[in-house]
């Protein structure tokens, strides 16, 4: 979803990281298939071969003490809080280490096959949904936010946030923005993070307690 950052340091640097988590986690790169960027070159993530056959290998990178927090932990959170029946990427293996003043977190999950809906979170052109799939995306997200919150998870967006952002678009309208129900979310649920015809939820990193219905 975001292009190859444009500093070759940054470049550099995330390349050798994924090299060295393949050996970590015992995978290797397969052979003519693109990198996926995040934001600014902040993760790396590209399928690779494992002795079980394909998977998906995805590498974090942050300053040495400001890893950890939401975006560092969702995917393992993920992982640990939801039932089976959402359909995921299931997390298979990950590693931690630091190599100079980087941190880095390498995730191996499970391959999906199937393509995204969009390569934009904005659905921009017609695609064939059937009836089944959008039933089992509400059947996902309902059984999402029927899980009970992890004490420890931070919230997708703060109590804070609703009550400056609400008025700046809507004016002093007069609204109560307090939060009466919050429940677990996937926080970034767009065309880019689901796939069709079968239906995979993807990038859980953003995973936790939201408005209800968020």
């Amino acid at each position: 979803m975001f292009s190859e950052p444009d500093d070759p340091d940054v470049r550099e640097r995330m390349h050798t990281a994924f090299a060295s988590a393949t050996a970590r986690l015992g995978c290797a790169s397969a052979h003519g298939t693109a990198n996926t960027w995040g934001h600014s070159g902040r993760t790396i993530g590209a399928p690779v071969a494992t002795p079980h056959g394909n998977a998906w290998l995805r590498v974090l990178e942050a300053p040495v003490g400001k890893e950890g927090g939401k975006l560092w932990t969702g995917t393992q959170a993920a992982a640990t809080a939801l039932p089976v029946e959402v359909p995921r990427p299931r997390l298979l293996d990950s590693a931690d280490w630091t190599h100079e003043r980087y941190a880095y977190r390498a995730e191996l999950s499970t391959y999906v096959t199937a393509p995204v809906c969009s390569l934009t979170p904005a659905l921009t052109e017609h695609i064939a949904i059937p009836d089944a799939w959008w039933s089992r995306l509400h059947r996902a997200t309902s059984t999402v936010a029927a899980t009970p919150v992890p004490d420890d998870r931070p919230r997708v967006i703060s109590q804070d946030y609703i009550h400056r952002t609400i008025p700046h678009y809507l004016g002093d309208a007069g609204i109560d923005t307090t939060i009466r129900r919050w429940t677990l979310s996937h926080g970034d649920l767009h065309w880019a993070n689901l796939t069709s015809p079968e239906l995979t939820i993807l990038d859980w990193e953003g995973f936790g307690p939201a408005p209800h219905g968020f």
